[in-house]
């Protein structure tokens, strides 16, 4: 039986590696999803598991893998702004999303939920106590969360 959980974040590896080796360089939250699936599909070697924009009870699921993986993709542009403001708004988002999969997995333990966040910028100094705190939400509500990015700070 396929373990789709580790299907994922092997796709996921891969997309980390995208921008380094294969050129890939996201505009919007739509291209990291797409990349995405397309790393995910060759991983399965068959699209017919994935599913993409799923509607469920509490909104709308980006990706779904075999009905038993539910992830939610999130991308903070390369020129976002570390303000205060700007990232109690990225929080605020990002909570929403662990939220509605946190409850996902809560109703249905044979559920995984996972957050993947692609950053098009990243600086170790600046940015990672805030993913640390989103990472421990996340572990709060069942939820895994994946990280990427396409440059470093």
């Amino acid at each position: 039986m396929t373990d789709y959980i580790e299907v994922v974040k092997e796709a996921w590896s891969s997309l980390k590696s995208g921008p380094k080796d294969k050129g890939f360089d996201p505009k919007s939250e739509t291209d990291v999803q797409w990349f995405f699936c397309h790393c995910i599909l060759e991983k399965l070697g068959t699209a017919q598991p994935i599913r993409t924009e799923v509607p469920t009870k509490i909104g709308v699921i980006d990706i779904v893998v075999a009905r038993t993986v539910f992830i939610e993709v999130k991308y903070i542009i390369k020129t976002g702004r570390r303000t205060p403001k700007a990232w109690q708004s990225r929080e605020r988002n990002l909570m929403k999303d662990i939220s509605k999969l946190g409850k996902l997995t809560e109703k249905n333990p044979n559920i995984k939920g996972v957050l993947a966040v692609f950053s098009g910028y990243y600086d170790e100094e600046k940015d990672e106590s805030w993913y640390k705190d989103m990472e421990e939400n996340c572990k709060k509500s069942g939820v895994i969360m994946l990280r990427a990015w396409k440059k470093l700070g």
